[in-house]
């Protein structure tokens, strides 16, 4: 395994990892594009990124020894590092280390304690006053969204001047797709705070926070495939030129109404609040998938977010039951 082409270091200071949950989005080893131009180079950084954010550590935290912290490539498997998931569970308030192992691990036996791996500055009252004003101020206390909304503007300019990608060469198509890495470690950080607020919205402590977390990575590149395939396989218009990249982006921008989630533990509106954040996300979502493939029938747009939608629901049926 040392030999393989995408292999790190484990952390000796943060040493335990899963497959749980991220197995089910990367089943197969990831190729070297994706390490490179993907999931390790903007997702990972964007990952530490939204820790930061959520006001639970400073990057200080992460390991300087190994190049990957909260998640990693071992064989050219990913794998979630759950010794700074739980450390999240130590320092949120309200939140366990023994929450965390009970949505990622259940009964199964052999698996290392959290006393075991317990570091000395794990527990800091200081970081959890910080999380806690996080959740106060930026979930609850929430009236905007005008960096999301100043993103999308970006990805829609980015989308407007897209050239014809079959005229280019391959040197102008790798340019293309390594320009973009700070935008995409953006993105990354903005879907996995957008991602945890949700989990706060949907209630039921650190395990819904997980479970949805996972869940909304997870269904977003599902949504994001099925979209593109039905758009560009199934329902193609004679204009209709497109990548999983460029509609995974756009698809994810329009998850932004999807924040609104988090308004669903108001007693008696919470069901409304989510239902009426789904029916949301699915109109942007229909505009967002209109202008990625071209489209000029806006029944088209529709017919393909339909289709995609009435999919996602099986799918997300099957994973919650999974996760659960």
């Amino acid at each position: 395994m040392n030999d393989w082409i995408l292999n790190d270091t484990p952390s000796k200071l943060f040493p335990l990892y899963s497959r749980a949950n991220v197995g089910e989005v990367f089943p197969d080893p990831i190729t070297p594009l994706n390490a490179t131009a993907g999931f390790l180079a903007n997702l990972e950084p964007g990952w530490r990124d939204a820790y930061v954010a959520c006001q639970v550590w400073d990057h200080d935290l992460y390991d300087e020894s190994v190049e990957h912290n909260p998640i990693a490539c071992f064989g050219g498997y990913l794998f979630i590092n759950m010794s700074l998931m739980r450390l999240v569970g130590v320092r949120v308030p309200g939140f366990s280390p023994e929450a965390v192992d009970l949505q990622y691990f259940g009964d199964m036996p052999g698996i290392p304690s959290y006393e075991s791996e317990r570091r000395d500055f794990d527990e800091s009252p200081e970081w959890s006053e910080r999380a806690g004003a996080w959740l106060l101020s930026d979930v609850f206390g929430a009236t905007g969204l005008d960096e999301l909304d100043a993103h999308r503007s970006e990805v829609q300019a980015i989308i407007a001047a897209r050239p014809d990608l079959a005229g280019l060469s391959d040197a102008a198509l790798a340019e293309r797709i390594t320009t973009w890495a700070p935008l995409f470690r953006t993105l990354f950080r903005m879907h996995i705070i957008a991602s945890l607020k949700a989990g706060i919205g949907l209630g039921a402590g650190l395990r819904g926070l997980i479970i949805n977390t996972v869940a909304s990575i997870v269904l977003w590149a599902i949504w994001a495939a099925l979209v593109y395939a039905i758009g560009t396989r199934l329902l193609p218009e004679p204009d209709t030129r497109a990548d999983w990249g460029e509609v995974a982006r756009t698809v994810g921008f329009a998850q932004t109404p999807g924040v609104l989630r988090l308004f669903g533990i108001i007693p008696g509106l919470g069901e409304f609040i989510r239902a009426a954040a789904d029916v949301w996300v699915l109109i942007a979502t229909v505009v967002a998938v209109r202008q990625a493939l071209d489209y000029r029938s806006l029944p088209r747009a529709v017919g393909v977010c339909l289709i995609g939608w009435i999919l996602q629901i099986v799918v997300f049926a099957i994973v919650r039951r999974a996760l659960v």
